[in-house]
């Protein structure tokens, strides 16, 4: 420490503390001791102390750190460069609590579940406590970002043809059909005294008018029966081309927003196709919420009928078809980050957390974090559950 004084008063004007930045951002935790039923332990640089230092910026430290329910009170009695709380200078009276990092020096230690984790080193001797060293495997295995392969959705129209005509029904009219014959008749009887066979003539030509008058029915219903039979078919078959276009367009949504379960398993494999969006892409920081119905990309188009005709049920198929299929079920529901200046969730606190935690899950595996940083903003008394957020390249987190 350097003061600076007026030399005729001898008044302070102002100090100057000198640091040495310890933390170069490489450290490997691969000692574990075991503090569990410890109630007092220190760290210093005599060598009786539990965790026994003895590196060149160390000179005389001691500090003794006693349980209480939350973690360890820091007795500091001595220490050259000071001691260090998750990056912030701590005094007498500071806890280390669960998940907390602190340092001596350049002596780096992270607490957790009582265990406190420490480098390897020649110059650090542990007393009276157990633990383990699990050296890492040391090449840690060099990241390789895949060339992402896009898939498209088809956005193609799905068509759906009208009905064919109805038939025409016959104007079964039995007198204006009927009565030309009948006039015949008549005429027969009157010259059948002259030639019988126009009675018989007149006679046949009756009897034709009434089969034309059955068979024209039957030809309608039959036409009817037909159309009907063959506009079911085609539907039903339009159905299943339908159901398989859906099923494809909720596969390839799901290729593209991928399930967090396939992120985990993307992180826990250190996976090449992490960070696989890059900024020109259309997914960008479009984050998965969860799952359900969304509107179809392949339309169903058909031509919509201005006028029904009466009793005509054909006619209503192609629209029932559309609003059945209009949506895609199971799909990922997706937020735009890009486009949505602000969202808010409401809801319990804990099912937001969840919900806070899904979105940056899904932002930090698929975004690389030189092209979206993520800044949190938190009450202190949640800063135990965003302690794990620091470990995120994306993260700048702010407590208040």
């Amino acid at each position: 420490m350097l003061e600076i004084k007026y030399q005729e008063s001898d008044n302070l004007v102002f100090t100057m503390e000198f640091l040495i930045d310890f933390d170069d951002g490489k450290k490997k935790y691969e000692r574990a001791i075991d503090v569990s039923g410890v109630n007092s332990l220190t760290i210093g640089t005599d060598q009786s102390c539990n965790i026994a230092i003895g590196g060149q910026y160390v000179k005389n430290d001691m500090l003794v750190l006693n349980r209480k329910a939350d973690g360890f009170v820091v007795n500091i009695q001595n220490a050259t460069y000071g001691m260090y709380i998750n990056g912030k200078k701590a005094k007498s009276g500071d806890v280390v609590k669960n998940s907390d990092f602190f340092s001596v020096s350049d002596y780096f230690f992270y607490y957790k579940s009582d265990v406190i984790r420490t480098e390897i080193r020649d110059d650090m001797r542990i007393n009276s406590l157990t633990y383990q060293d699990n050296p890492a495997n040391p090449v840690y295995p060099m990241f390789k970002r895949n060339t992402r392969v896009k898939v498209a959705l088809n956005d193609e129209k799905i068509e759906i043809l009208d009905p064919p005509a109805k038939p025409q029904k016959p104007k079964n009219n039995v007198i204006s059909r009927l009565l030309p014959s009948i006039v015949m008749v008549v005429a027969g009887i009157a010259m059948s005294f002259v030639s019988p066979f126009m009675l018989i003539s007149s006679g046949l030509g009756v009897v034709t008018a009434i089969i034309g008058l059955i068979q024209g029915n039957q030809d309608f219903k039959k036409d009817a029966a037909a159309r009907i039979e063959k506009y079911n078919n085609y539907i039903a078959n339009k159905r299943r081309d339908i159901e398989a276009c859906r099923t494809e367009e909720q596969k390839t949504l799901e290729e593209i927003y991928i399930p967090q379960q396939v992120e985990q398993t993307r992180f826990d494999s250190f996976s090449s196709d992490l960070f696989d969006r890059t900024k020109d892409d259309e997914d960008f920081l479009c984050v998965r919420l969860g799952s359900g119905d969304v509107e179809a990309k392949r339309e169903i188009n058909y031509k919509k009928q201005e006028k029904l005709e009466i009793e005509d049920d054909l006619q209503e198929l192609p629209e029932k078809l559309s609003n059945e299929y209009k949506n895609v079920h199971g799909a990922p529901i997706v937020c735009d980050l890009k486009i949505a200046n602000a969202i808010g969730v409401i809801g319990s606190e804990t099912f937001r957390f969840e919900m806070m935690k899904n979105i940056v899950i899904d932002i930090a595996a698929r975004q690389y974090f030189s092209d979206v940083s993520m800044f949190f903003v938190a009450e202190k008394e949640h800063s135990n559950e965003i302690h794990w957020l620091r470990m995120l390249p994306h993260e700048k987190y702010y407590l208040r």
